[in-house]
C-alpha cells in the first residue's frame, strides 16, 4: 500500500490496506484484543483514512480515524500513560481533528487539536526537550493555532510558542529540514495576520 501510494496509485494503495485491515480484524478475533492486536489495528485503520481523504471520500476516512482513535483510547486504559501510547494517541487525535475540519466541523476539529496539544505538553514533562518531543509540539500548536475556531488572542500565543520552539530547534540542529519547518511556521504567522514577536528560549 506505501509503495503503491508513493507511485501515485492511490486507489491500489487502498485495496491493500483495506486487505490489510481485514487482516488485522481477523487477528483481533483470533487473538483478542492484546496491546499489539490493538495496536496495529489503529494503524491499519489510520492507513485507510489516509487513503479514503486522499480520494475524497472525507466521511469514510472520519469513520475510520474514529475507530482508531477509539482502539488508542483503549490502549490508554489498558497501558496507562506510557510514551509510545500518549504519542500514538495524540497523532491519532490531530488526524481526526483534520478530518473534522475537511468536513467543515471547526469546533470538533479545535477539540481535538486541544487534547492532543494537552497529551503533547504532558510528554514533554515526561520525556524533556528532545527534538522528537519538541517537534511534535510546535505541530501541535501550529494546527490549534490555525483552526476557523481558535479565538484570535488564543492564536497568537500558540503560533508565537510554535515558532520559539522551531527556532529553538534550528538553532540545536541545524539542519534544513528544521529551518524549513521554521520559515512554514513563520508564513503561517503571516497568513492567520499573527503579528507576534519572536521568542528566544
Amino acid at each position: 500500500g506505501n509503495a503503491e501510494n508513493q507511485a501515485g496509485r492511490g486507489e491500489a494503495a487502498l485495496l491493500a490496506y483495506r486487505e490489510s485491515l481485514d487482516l488485522c480484524r481477523q487477528l483481533r478475533t483470533a487473538l483478542g484484543d492484546s496491546p499489539q492486536v490493538l495496536r496495529d489495528l489503529s494503524v491499519s485503520l489510520d492507513n485507510v483514512g489516509n487513503a479514503e481523504n486522499q480520494a475524497g471520500r472525507g466521511e469514510a476516512a472520519l469513520l475510520a480515524y474514529r475507530e482508531s482513535l477509539d482502539l488508542c483510547r483503549q490502549l490508554r486504559t489498558a497501558l496507562g500513560d506510557s510514551p509510545q501510547v500518549l504519542r500514538d494517541l495524540s497523532v491519532s487525535l490531530n488526524k481526526l481533528g483534520d478530518a473534522e475540519n475537511q468536513a467543515g466541523r471547526s469546533e470538533a476539529a479545535l477539540q481535538a487539536y486541544r487534547e492532543s496539544l494537552e497529551l503533547c505538553r504532558e510528554l514533554r514533562t515526561a520525556l524533556g526537550d528532545s527534538p522528537q518531543v519538541l517537534d511534535d509540539l510546535a505541530v501541535s500548536l501550529e494546527r490549534c493555532g490555525t483552526s476557523d475556531a481558535c479565538p484570535i488572542t488564543e492564536r497568537k500565543a500558540l503560533l508565537a510558542e510554535a515558532v520559539a520552539l522551531r527556532e529553538r530547534l534550528v538553532r540545536a540542529l541545524q539542519s534544513d529540514h528544521h529551518r524549513s519547518r521554521l520559515d512554514t511556521t513563520l508564513a503561517l504567522q503571516l497568513r492567520y495576520g499573527v503579528d507576534a514577536p519572536r521568542i528566544d528560549r
